[in-house]
């Protein structure tokens, strides 16, 4: 497990863990958000699980979590918003085929 964070409070990077596999540094999952947010969005997640395929790890599902506030003396606006993407079929070309 490796943590990542912007190293400047001014960078609008993101920060997170990290899970990579030792004996090979292949990322397995990243969970992440946004390191400074506009005001309005609140408690962000988003992860990022990988599968091997072909002998490589690539990206199978993507997810966010996040929820929208806007009060100006009251609250105006509250949602939690969610998205999930699936990736599946991949086909890779390496360079020793046809």
């Amino acid at each position: 497990m490796i943590k990542f964070f912007p190293t400047r409070a001014d960078d609008r990077h993101l920060r997170g863990l990290g899970y990579v596999r030792a004996e090979s540094y292949d990322v397995m999952r990243l969970e992440f958000s946004p390191a400074q947010l506009p005001f309005v969005i609140r408690n962000t997640q988003m992860i990022l699980d990988y599968q091997p395929v072909q002998g490589f790890w690539l990206p199978c599902r993507f997810s966010m979590k996040m929820d929208l506030r806007l009060k100006v003396f009251k609250e105006l606006l509250h949602r939690r918003l969610e998205i999930e993407d699936v990736y599946s079929g991949y086909r890779l070309k390496l360079n020793n085929e046809p």
